[in-house]
């Protein structure tokens, strides 16, 4: 059984972390030349993929889904659910790489490559919050 308050925990979280993303006051060119606004921008994007893989990790293992091999493979087991559509979680798990790049530092981060299609990234997380929302009601 899905605990609901948790999953809506996490999804207050995730709504927090976009709306402090977009009420940030910066150019695409400042991204790319103010290393702040680069660690301020990891760091909320990074809450906010956290938050995605916490209700995705808890929405498995509640509907008994499978078992995950990886952060990534998570967003699978919820199309699998009928949760999300495959489109979204494949995206999403791309989404799960972009944290362990910010998160562990494997490369340095190419900001132009990164955050080139930020309201893309944003407008995913969005939509995956509305499928929770409507799968939990």
């Amino acid at each position: 059984m899905v605990a609901k308050n948790i999953v809506y925990k996490h999804l207050e979280s995730l709504e927090e972390s976009l709306r402090r993303i977009r009420y940030m006051d910066f150019t695409f060119d400042m991204v790319l030349g103010d290393e702040d606004i680069q660690d301020l921008l990891d760091r909320r994007m990074q809450k906010a993929i956290e938050s995605c893989i916490n209700i995705a990790a808890h929405l498995v293992a509640s509907e008994k889904l499978g078992q995950a091999e990886s952060a990534g493979s998570l967003f699978s087991l919820l199309v699998k659910g009928k949760i999300i559509p495959q489109k979204l979680a494949t995206r999403l798990g791309k989404a799960v790489g972009f944290r362990n790049l910010i998160v562990h530092k494997y490369a340095d981060i190419d900001y132009q490559l990164a955050y080139s299609d930020l309201k893309e990234k944003l407008a995913d997380l969005e939509v995956f919050a509305l499928g929770v929302k409507r799968f939990l009601d």
